[in-house]
């Protein structure tokens, strides 16, 4: 007879048999970085995300999510303004000036900018594309049909984040009376040649969340509920 956190277990007598405890988890939360009010999304980017994003020149995939609450501050914390520039036009013009320093290499970016609403994959960029497909081959997991545009500044990726933005879908709520009722995912994605190893291939994608409280908060009815 043994106990575990004072409940009593008997050792069954096929030693195959799984043994039954009753286990006390806790849950510790590791926090990399923590930032307060006083400090700008330049500081943020500049000590967290930049060597990220960089990384995507040497092939690496990378990922940066916003996540939290409708009207914490995600979709300005992406995108910012002209005052304050958020994390996709501060990766793009991170992106662009390292690439300034390696001419005798070939850089191809392209972008794409998709939605997840109720569960389809919708392209803001080709609004005729809904619904996409999600496929694997042997490169890897891709999206059937999601439309490609093809940049060479910052001022064409940020016009295609703009259009993107108008076929967005977004729903008055307690919380935010533009909040967004899908997670969209601005993707970049850039080969470069040198001319001597093989080309390398890479995506960027900074993913905005729809909020992440419960429907009860919101007040959120009908379709704005989904």
């Amino acid at each position: 007879m043994m106990k575990l956190n004072g409940l009593p277990n008997t050792t069954p007598s096929n030693p195959y048999t799984p043994k039954k405890y009753s286990l006390l988890v806790v849950s510790k939360l590791i926090l990399d970085q923590v930032y307060n009010d006083k400090e700008s999304t330049q500081d943020l980017f500049n000590s967290s995300v930049k060597g990220l994003i960089l990384t995507v020149l040497e092939g690496i995939n990378t990922t940066i999510f916003a996540y939290g609450q409708t009207s914490s501050g995600k979709t300005f914390t992406v995108r910012g303004n002209q005052s304050s520039p958020g994390i996709i036009p501060l990766a793009l013009q991170a992106l662009f000036n390292e690439i300034t320093k390696s001419p005798h290499k070939k850089f191809t970016l392209q972008v794409s900018f998709l939605e997840l609403y109720n569960e389809s994959i919708n392209d803001l960029l080709d609004t005729t594309n809904q619904n996409l497909d999600l496929k694997e081959d042997i490169q890897g997991i891709y999206i059937k049909n999601l439309a490609v545009r093809d940049i060479g500044s910052v001022e064409d990726a940020m016009e295609c984040l703009y259009e993107g933005d108008k076929s967005k879908k977004v729903g008055e709520t307690l919380l935010n009376t533009q909040s967004s009722r899908s997670h969209t995912v601005f993707r970049i994605r850039i080969t470069s040649d040198d001319g001597i190893d093989v080309p390398k291939l890479a995506q960027l994608n900074i993913v905005d969340l729809a909020g992440s409280e419960g429907l009860n908060k919101t007040k959120a009815e009908g379709i704005r509920r989904r």
